[in-house]
């Protein structure tokens, strides 16, 4: 059957064109989507901070926690009685459960205790013990603050100046402008510095070095990793190594090029952005590649209903007729792999591009071409090929003999039991979902609106064929004239075919106005929600890593008319609840919230945000949630604090919550006031400013809010504390400008690519249904219509299509937005549907346009043959 299978391809060539087309594209998306994620790995390289240390000593990265599911049980106990003459039964021991874990990835390095380095000095072998530290600073481009002592580890000298001997001494790393004696402003976490230039390093990583005691005081204690130099022969490090990994139980502890690992990566956050765009990018890719190249093969073999039935009147069997199918869909498949992985080396890189300039990704950045994303995506290919043709080769290959030439001639049943049923459940998991999409806002909204999208498409591909006949009729109504009728009479007649080239157009356009019309709906909802929620006149912002510091703070509450001047920052809590740990968005506001927000409280206090340090225990409130390591975050708990929640998380007034701060410092969490669902709070924690202090690396304010006070007095406090303000109305348009700009640049990397692949299948799905009707266009030629009626039957026909697909597209928003805006009712007092009609119009357009280009170019090339000789074009 192979061999056939070739011969049919040759003889049917331009058949399988459409398919190949459809195949190479679809893995040359999927190639180029895995081509940049594997940009977003990173291999173990070089240490370059900590060439001279032999080992580093770092924290944790990963939170474990056990988690007992089963109460412990004591051994049954039995009631004295007078003794037997058995021999007497041993009690059976008592068997604890095995704890269950569960692990997430910490947000801030975990700190090294501060005992640490005492302990390993005294580990023979080791010769010095360098602790190391990292305060963030904005002073002359670098980001960073270490001890001088740290600059030991690391090969780069000094050439100019002497190391720093006065707590107001700092060396900077070249190239820089200034010299030894120049006096410098830095802006810290504990305020805005005034130091001077003692001598500059050779060219390495931007970073300041200071005073080791004076940068201990900006870090408040706080150890980030520890250097090692180790003695002796080489031969006796894996013994020294092994006394080093037992006295720092717990923690990490590199050797080699893993080193590298212990330095601060500024890429790592960009990193982390850009993978998860591309994974939704990737999702897209994946489901649209799936759709058309399915949908293609599916309509390429229903195209050839003919063939297979003379095949069967001819004694194929069934199992031939699959054979056949399913050995041209692997050749295709593997030809157009092939060809689709070498064209993804040509746009991957570009690709790849865009997301640095686009600001998703990190300068550098670029796609890594690796085996493993072209082997996938050609694999799938090929999978999606067989697949994509199995269904259509079952129900051919079931035609009996005598039925075959009927079921060549008209169409058969197309919604069967299969089809209703996987339609509805689709559909069911896109309105479950949908659900879920105004609990999370705006920030992780448009993953599930994708997931609602795309759950949506594919049901109403699916149940189409129940209202195409219907729309046909109404969308056709106004066509007149015989070109018209004839349009409207082939599209009702051939349900399969119209169906199958809209399909196209309904992803596409679908695609787009959900999820645009989704995102723009959430986004407008916050920022309302938002508009509503400040009650501040202003907002201090600043403008570099280390935040505005407390003294900061402290100077606008002292400046004149200001009422109020609250610090917020944002971080994230992992939060031991039931028999799982969750990850919670948190922030960390100051005392006086209430004058600068409006928040809506239901139950409580926010008066009682509080922290105690005093109140420390050897636990992390009720539950039997522990730290466990390797792996884990170690250390006391800190104290007790107390937190305001959102009612969705289901805790009351009260409870106690076993918690983790970002670097997996352990704190109890008493809930002291439950605050109603708000789209803008997207369910975070609100808790005391005073924790703030023992959560990761220190760093004052993202932002101040200010209740009183004019702009001319509170400019200057803020601009000398590194930072601007800004009147709360001009802050507000420029954040939703901000963002605004980066959804739609979001957008675009998500959708681009898979809507220009979709725009191309539209064409090739409509090239493939003119070419197959080339016989019919004779009959109607040969019947004594001219060329001219032809091609307006023809582009009649593709524009009633191009509108059947936009008008399911219409229908699944519409759905969407109904669905979304009874969601927003409950978060939002007056919910606002925002369509962006230009985009959507314009997008809209262009399919229709695709798809009538697309059906007149293939029907005037059918023409340019005369009719006698297209009648007898053999089938």
């Amino acid at each position: 059957m192979l061999s056939l299978s070739w011969r049919t391809i040759r003889a049917r060539w331009s058949a399988f064109v459409g398919t190949f087309v459809a195949l190479g594209l679809g893995v040359c998306l999927l190639a180029t989507t895995g081509l940049t994620l594997a940009g977003t790995s990173r291999d173990a390289h070089p240490p370059i901070w900590y060439a001279g240390a032999d080992l580093v000593v770092v924290g944790p990265d990963r939170l474990t926690v056990a988690i007992d599911t089963e109460p412990k049980t004591e051994p049954k106990t039995e009631p004295k009685t007078e003794p037997k003459t058995e021999p007497k039964k041993e009690p059976e021991p008592r068997t604890e459960p095995e704890p269950r874990t569960e692990q997430r990835n910490l947000l801030e390095p975990a700190p090294v205790p501060a005992d640490v380095p005492a302990r390993l000095a005294q580990v023979p072998g080791v010769v010095d013990v360098v602790p190391d530290r990292w305060v963030p600073v904005d002073l002359d481009g670098a980001s960073l603050a270490r001890p001088w002592s740290s600059a030991a580890l690391r090969p780069y000298p000094l050439v100019r100046g002497t190391a720093p001997t006065a707590a107001d001494q700092v060396v900077l790393t070249a190239p820089t402008t200034r010299r030894p004696g120049d006096r410098v402003v830095a802006q810290t976490p504990v305020g805005p510095r005034e130091l001077t230039v003692s001598g500059v390093v050779a060219t390495g990583p931007p970073a300041v070095y200071l005073d080791d005691a004076v940068l201990a005081g900006w870090a408040g204690g706080r150890i980030d990793a520890v250097g090692l130099r180790l003695a002796g022969a080489a031969s006796e490090r894996p013994t020294v190594e092994d006394r080093v990994r037992a006295a720092a139980a717990g923690l990490r502890v590199l050797s080699g090029d893993q080193r590298g690992a212990a330095e601060p990566d500024p890429d790592a956050r960009p990193l982390a952005d850009a993978l998860s765009l591309l994974g939704m990018t990737a999702t897209v890719a994946v489901f649209v590649s799936i759709f058309v190249v399915a949908g293609t093969f599916s309509f390429a073999v229903a195209q050839r209903r003919r063939e297979f039935a003379l095949l069967r009147t001819t004694g194929a069997t069934p199992r031939q007729v699959r054979r056949l199918v399913l050995g041209e869909a692997l050749a295709v498949g593997v030809l157009a792999g092939l060809a689709g992985c070498l064209l993804s080396a040509v746009t991957a890189p570009p690709f790849a591009s865009w997301l640095v300039r686009a600001g998703f990704a990190p300068d550098g950045f670029t796609a890594r071409f690796s085996p493993w994303p072209l082997l996938g995506a050609a694999a799938a290919g090929v999978l999606v090929a067989l697949l994509g043709v199995w269904v259509a080769a079952r129900r051919a290959a079931r035609v009996r003999p005598v039925e075959a030439l009927r079921e060549a001639s008209v169409d058969s049943r197309i919604m069967t039991a299969g089809r209703w049923v996987s339609g509805l459940l689709f559909l069911a998991g896109a309105g479950a979902v949908l659900a879920a999409v105004p609990a999370v806002g705006s920030a992780d909204g448009l993953a599930l609106t994708l997931m609602v999208a795309l759950l949506a498409l594919v049901a109403t591909t699916l149940l189409a064929p129940v209202v195409v006949p219907v729309l046909i009729r109404l969308l056709g109504w106004p066509l007149r004239g015989t070109s018209g009728a004839l349009a409207r009479s082939s599209a009702l007649q051939a349900v399969r075919r119209s169906t199958a080239t809209a399909a196209p157009i309904l992803i596409t356009v679908g695609i787009a106005a959900t999820v645009l019309a989704a995102t723009a709906t959430l986004r407008e909802n916050e920022r309302r929600a938002v508009q509503d929620r400040i009650t501040a006149s202003a907002l201090a912002s600043a403008s570099g890593p280390a935040g505005l510091a407390d003294e900061t703070v402290a100077a606008l509450r002292a400046a004149p008319g200001v009422r109020a001047a609250v610090p917020v920052r944002d971080t994230q809590l992992y939060v031991r609840s039931g028999d799982s740990l969750g990850e919670h968005p948190a922030r960390y506001v100051g005392s006086g919230v209430e004058q600068v927000l409006r928040l809506p409280l239901l139950s409580g206090s926010l008066a009682d945000l509080t922290f105690d340090a005093a109140r420390v225990g050897a636990g992390t409130g009720s539950g039997s949630g522990s730290v466990t390591s390797p792996g884990a975050a170690t250390g006391p708990v800190v104290g007790t604090a107390t937190v305001a929640v959102s009612r969705s998380t289901g805790w009351r007034v009260g409870a106690e919550l076993p918690t983790w701060l970002a670097d997996g410092t352990p704190v109890r969490l008493r809930v002291v006031a439950v605050l109603a669902d708000s789209l803008d709070l997207d369910g975070s924690l609100l808790l005391p400013w005073e924790l703030a202090a023992r959560d990761g690396p220190r760093r004052g304010a993202d932002a101040v809010y200010l209740a009183g006070g004019a702009l001319p007095d509170l400019a200057p406090v803020v601009a000398a504390g590194g930072g601007r303000v800004v009147g709360i109305g001009e802050h507000l348009a420029a954040t939703t400008a901000e963002q605004d700009r980066g959804n739609r640049l979001a957008l675009f990397a998500v959708l681009g690519m898979a809507l220009l692949y979709t725009g191309v299948s539209i064409a090739n799905t409509l090239f493939m249904a003119t070419a197959d009707r080339v016989r019919e266009l004779a009959v109607l030629r040969l019947a004594g219509a001219t060329s001219r009626q032809v091609l307006r039957m023809v582009g009649f026909e593709s524009f009633l299509v191009g509108l059947l697909g936009v008008t399911l597209a219409a229908a699944v928003t519409a759905g969407m937005l109904a669905g979304l805006r009874a969601g927003l009712a409950d978060l939002v007092t007056s919910p606002r549907i925002v369509v962006p009609w230009l985009p959507l119009g314009a997008i809209a357009s262009c399919c229709v346009a695709v798809a009538v280009s697309a059906g007149l170019a293939s029907a005037a090339l059918a023409l340019r043959t005369p009719a006698v000789h297209l009648a007898a074009v053999r089938e």
